[in-house]
């Protein structure tokens, strides 16, 4: 998770898929600008849709996990730190429960994707 400077609490990298740009590309460079990150295997998990307050528009995203085989320097950003953990830290920027369940959503896909593999 990323520690970001402004929002003084924890977060998942991410962001926007800018002109020119694959989503790949985009979880790679955003993964690359907030934690350092550039030797990992990036599998996407799910697609979501999320309305925003004017109950009319609503921004597309994918949720992605990325297996890092080594921590790279973090570069200037609005991310401060990143730490590892076990579990969704208590200073949460967004919704801590949303979370947890999305964390056990992904355990549940990488444990059925194993499963069928091996």
């Amino acid at each position: 998770m990323c520690w970001h400077k402004y929002r003084k609490s924890f977060e998942n990298p991410g962001g926007h898929v800018e002109e020119g740009e694959s989503a790949m590309q985009a979880a790679k460079r955003e993964l690359y600008e907030e934690t350092g990150i550039t030797d990992c295997d990036i599998i996407p998990l799910w697609d979501y849709e999320q309305p925003w307050d004017d109950g009319i528009h609503k921004n597309n995203g994918r949720v992605y996990l990325a297996i890092a085989h080594c921590l790279g320097k973090l570069p200037e950003s609005e991310m401060d730190k990143i730490e590892l953990f076990e579990e969704v830290p208590e200073n949460y920027t967004y919704d801590r429960e949303l979370a947890i369940k999305e964390f056990h959503m992904a355990e549940n896909i990488l444990r059925a994707w194993d499963i069928a593999h091996n």
